[in-house]
């Protein structure tokens, strides 16, 4: 075998591989922008309940007074 096929072989070899590891790069991607947003959804949450919260503190201080 001579070298270029042996570098030929070993092309054939690599390029699907590059081919998913482009393709699990591309998914990695979309599931990090997915992640940032369920991220923000979750701080606005977060910031609700504690509103909530601080009404509720709120309205016991008034009840028991």
């Amino acid at each position: 075998m001579t070298d270029n096929e042996l570098l030929l072989a070993i092309s054939n070899i690599i390029e699907p591989v590059r081919v998913d590891v482009k393709e699990i790069k591309g998914r990695v991607k979309s599931v990090e922008k997915r992640v940032k947003t369920v991220e923000e959804k979750v701080e606005a949450v977060e910031d609700r309940v504690k509103s909530v919260e601080e009404g509720v503190k709120s309205l016991e201080g008034r009840v028991k007074s």
